[in-house]
């Protein structure tokens, strides 16, 4: 099965960081590895079927960009 490349915007970037840095400092290296493996298989399957989820909700996300795509 091919899969679809994800980007992510430059907000989730930084909200993935930051949730990176405080899994780090709350719960230690093993946690934030965790994070890491659960982001990393949320993307796959984000690629893997980007057509999934509800696109009402990306309508009337908080940030108006993000249902128009990069």
């Amino acid at each position: 099965m091919t899969s679809k490349p994800v980007v992510l915007r430059a907000i989730a970037r930084q909200d993935v960081d930051e949730a990176l840095d405080f899994y780090l400092a709350d719960g230690g290296e093993a946690v934030a590895l965790r994070f890491i493996d659960a982001i990393q298989a949320a993307l796959l399957a984000i690629g893997r079927h980007p057509s999934e989820g509800s696109p009402r909700y990306a309508q009337n996300s908080i940030c108006p960009d993000c249902a128009a795509g990069p």
